[in-house]
């Protein structure tokens, strides 16, 4: 199977990301078939290929998520008046809007290929209103519906279209989910889009969560290092975490390859998130070790498990240690005095200190 994300475009200042996905699926295509006499006759032939699924995720210009799913509106709104991706040429987005209208899932398909290109889902109940309105659009109709023929049946409006036959092929329209192999062109061009940039998707929904949460997040500024990660390379930021009353403060490192870029809130929730997993999903310290590639008798390993001990040496009578007011790390005193942290009041802080101070997600 494959999967990717990648950002869209702009419009009205809201951002389109969009999460694709090609999956093998066993289908079904109206053919011929074997019955039980022998004979040749109309029926379901059972096929495998491709599925694809398009769905859109719209945030607005704070990481808020506005709305996602089949939002095929935006996507022609950001090429009509909006700003489509750099890598994404008006051409290659308007070739998009016309797959993502004709493919997707191409796997649950409720009229043969005659009653697709012959429009059948296109002609409405009522001619004076859209096809996606929703409710009775006739005197006749007995349950509310999408204003297209195929939704109705010609027993309860004239004209309707569930259940007819095809006049070509026989095939009674809605009486199967159908199977329409994907065009190679069409294959090659989504395969194609994987090479866009990552879309910042997940990082808007962290930040959306954590905005729904009342969690603050700021970036207080860079330290020299990580007095979790003794010797690990990198740039190592102070980060803290706040809702309410109560907070949490850390040093995130992050690689030279980031290009001293700041941590985010998606980056450092989804790291804290990782390493809740491992400890919680663990039957004991040597399946928690195993799981990570670790050798469970080391030391260093034991120590990372441990609660109870220094998370920098490893000996008892640890405790919670708090610089400027704010949680820093779980450590001996020894290590605590080593750590390079000010344990000093809180009142005694001066953002500046910590070099540029900011809330990423006020």
């Amino acid at each position: 199977m494959t999967t990717f994300k990648f950002y869209a475009g702009e419009v009205d200042g809201n951002k389109l990301t969009l999460a694709v996905e090609l999956r093998p699926t066993a289908g079904r295509i109206w053919g011929e078939v074997t019955n039980a006499n022998g004979a040749r006759v109309p029926g379901t032939v059972e096929v495998e290929g491709l599925e694809l699924s398009i769905c859109g995720e719209v945030y607005d210009a704070t990481g808020q998520e506005l709305g996602g799913g089949q939002c095929v509106d935006t996507l022609a709104a950001v090429i009509e008046r909006g700003t489509l991706a750099p890598d994404l040429s008006r051409e290659a987005g308007a070739w998009l809007l016309e797959v993502w209208r004709a493919w997707h899932l191409n796997g649950m398909k409720a009229g043969c290929a005659h009653q697709r290109a012959a429009g059948w889902d296109q002609r409405p109940i009522d001619p004076t209103k859209p096809t996606n309105a929703y409710g009775k659009h006739s005197p006749s109709q007995r349950s509310d519906s999408w204003n297209m023929l195929t939704w109705a049946s010609p027993e309860d409006v004239p004209g309707g279209l569930m259940g007819v036959s095809c006049p070509e092929c026989g095939y009674r329209y809605g009486t199967a989910w159908l199977f329409e192999p994907l065009p190679v062109d069409v294959e090659t061009f989504i395969r194609g889009l994987a090479r866009l940039p990552a879309s910042a998707g997940a990082e808007g929904q962290s930040r959306a969560a954590a905005t729904a949460a009342g969690v603050r997040f700021s970036v207080l500024g860079q330290v020299d290092r990580n007095p979790n990660m003794p010797g690990a390379e990198g740039d190592h930021w102070r980060v803290k975490l706040a809702r309410g009353g109560r907070s949490m403060t850390l040093v995130f490192t992050k690689g030279h390859g980031h290009d001293g870029k700041r941590p985010t809130v998606h980056e450092v929730i989804e790291c804290l998130r990782a390493d809740a997993s491992s400890v919680e999903g663990a039957d004991g310290f040597e399946e928690w070790a195993r799981d990570l590639g670790m050798s469970s008798d080391l030391r260093d390993a034991e120590k990372s498990y441990r609660h109870g001990t220094c998370r920098n040496c490893g000996r008892d009578g640890a405790e919670d240690r708090y610089s400027l007011g704010l949680y820093a790390m779980h450590a001996c005193g020894a290590c605590w005095r080593r750590s390079g942290y000010l344990d000093e009041a809180a009142s005694s802080f001066d953002p500046l200190d910590a070099g540029e101070s900011y809330d990423g997600d006020a």
